[in-house]
């Protein structure tokens, strides 16, 4: 059985996120904005591709300080829902926006 690099990590705390007003955790907001800024990362680019050292890079300018880890697991719930395609090349993952992420990040979806 391979490794998957992407497989989500799987919570490592045993600790309740705090709740907002409307009962939904913050940490919620916080993942759906990680998640659009790396689709707006990509959508920035000519090739609408960059690896994953460069968006770790990019989040943390856009006030996501995260790891490797939460990273990669972010990028499988993204690639699960087709909003990107990944390769690894080197051991680095290289993300692709797809139509349908460009769809999202351009409100069509």
């Amino acid at each position: 059985m391979t490794h998957d690099p992407f497989a989500p990590a799987g919570d490592r705390l045993n600790v309740a996120p705090e709740q907002t007003d409307a009962g939904t955790p913050f940490s919620d907001y916080v993942a759906r904005d990680r998640r659009l800024q790396i689709l707006i990362l990509l959508c920035e680019q000519p090739d609408a591709t960059l690896n994953e050292t460069l968006v770790l890079e990019g989040l943390t300018l856009l006030g996501h300080r995260i790891g490797r880890d939460r990273l990669r697991a972010t990028l499988a719930w993204l690639k699960e829902v087709d909003a990107i395609s990944l390769r690894l090349v080197a051991g680095l993952a290289i993300i692709t926006l797809t139509p349908a992420g460009l769809d999202h990040v351009s409100r069509r979806a």
